[in-house]
């Protein structure tokens, strides 16, 4: 198990908005089957947050401007609705704006650039979290969890799974807009959450 930390800042120096100042955003990310929805319902509970997952789509895109377009729709929602919240202060965030931009750029292979902070490449519109933890596990295991699922994997997933070159670049986009990468692969799910927590706490 690794963890690697790409920043090791304040909650106060991660804000584009005066609104966010006394708020707690976090984000999991990782590619399918890494075990982030479980993970980000158990630290919203442990938390007592508010839960958001930008993963539903109305209708299914036709070409990959038209996913970007929808999930970028999902990630201003949930920007808005923490900004707008009066009743929270804590939210958790199941995939947000990395996902989206790892998506869309692995379909022409496009790398992220070098020499670019995690948060700088979030757009002005968006409202940057505060903590982003991705999540990776080794791929055996992981195509083993979504083996294990009862529905069947869209032509996205089946890529991903046969296409070296197109995953790497989703893995390298989600490292690059993330504050913190863990390998969970010989994590148990509560040895996860610890290890989790025990970043939320030393990053916060």
């Amino acid at each position: 198990m690794w963890i690697w930390l790409e920043a090791m800042i304040t909650m106060g120096d991660l804000r584009t908005e005066s609104a966010m100042a006394s708020k707690l955003f976090i984000v999991l990310e990782g590619l399918d089957g890494t075990g982030k929805s479980t993970q980000a319902k158990l630290l919203n509970q442990k938390l007592s947050g508010e839960l958001h997952s930008t993963s539903s789509l109305v209708s299914k895109p036709r070409t990959r401007f038209e996913r970007y377009d929808a999930y970028m729709g999902n990630n201003t929602l949930i920007s808005e609705k923490t900004l707008a919240s009066n009743t929270n202060n804590r939210f958790v965030v199941d995939r947000y704006v990395a996902s989206t931009y790892a998506s869309f750029h692995a379909e022409k292979y496009i790398h992220p650039p070098t020499g670019v902070k995690w948060n700088e490449y979030y757009p002005d519109c968006i409202v940057v979290p505060g903590i982003i933890i991705n999540i990776e596990l080794a791929e055996h295991t992981r195509l083993e969890r979504i083996n294990q699922r009862s529905k069947s994997t869209d032509a996205f997933e089946n890529r991903l799974a046969s296409n070296l070159d197109f995953r790497m670049c989703m893995k390298n986009w989600l490292r690059a807009m993330s504050t913190v990468t863990i390998d969970a692969t010989n994590l148990s799910i509560d040895e996860l959450h610890e290890v989790i927590l025990s970043v939320i706490l030393e990053l916060v």
